[in-house]
């Protein structure tokens, strides 16, 4: 049994989990019916492939901030440390790193590939203004 007494903020890493993978709000968690359902059905594997198949570069921006909130989480940080399954949920830290650094690295790249379109837009009016320019001249 996880030590929610303890370490509080495991409810809250499955809660956010629980939102994350399954696209529920979070007032639809109920440990219970998690733990029967994500981790103790056919071993996780559903759970797991979830884990294993996000796609942070889509993940919505409330979900990245939710995951963001748990890895800089100093009780998340001390469940990791001293936990009796400690192991479990370091893994778990690892993946919410993961993802939050690869989303952070996805939006970037989508900033550059604007930023870029837009100087090869400006580009391309600045040449064609040019262009004008040398006609008239010539003219």
């Amino acid at each position: 049994m996880l030590q929610y007494d303890k370490y509080p903020i495991l409810k809250e890493v499955f809660r956010t989990l629980f939102q994350v993978l399954y696209n529920e709000p979070a007032s639809k968690y109920e440990w219970k019916v998690f733990q029967k359902l994500a981790l103790k059905h056919n071993n996780g594997e559903d759970f797991i492939t979830r884990m294993a198949n996000i796609d942070f570069k889509d993940l919505p921006e409330t979900y990245y901030n939710e995951l963001l909130k748990l890895k800089n989480d100093e009780q998340f940080k001390e469940a990791c440390e001293n936990s009796d399954y400690a192991i479990d949920v370091v893994d778990i830290a690892d993946w919410v790193d993961y993802v939050c650094e690869g989303q952070k690295i996805s939006a970037e790249k989508k900033q550059s590939e604007k930023d870029l379109n837009k100087i090869r837009l400006d580009k391309i009016k600045r040449e064609d203004k040019s262009g004008q320019l040398g006609e008239e001249f010539c003219t």
